[in-house]
């Protein structure tokens, strides 16, 4: 979460932290790459006023929100 919230406070540290979870250097390039990613998206999304369809609409996600 701290990768789309803030990401200029990612440190060392919370990289350290995930790799004491047992996860690879590689396997936290691809989770960083993948949040950049939809946060990319989702920006371009709302500054062209791209609305949602019907079909999303309806799953009860709030435009704004985070899903975690």
């Amino acid at each position: 979460m701290k990768v789309t919230v803030e990401p200029w406070n990612c440190k060392g540290e919370d990289i350290e932290k995930l790799r004491n979870t047992g996860l690879k250097d590689e396997d936290i390039l691809d989770a960083v790459q993948v949040m950049a990613l939809f946060n990319y998206f989702t920006r371009m999304a709302d500054a062209l006023g791209v609305e949602l369809n019907e079909a999303y609409a309806t799953m009860g996600v709030k435009p704004g929100t985070m899903v975690t």
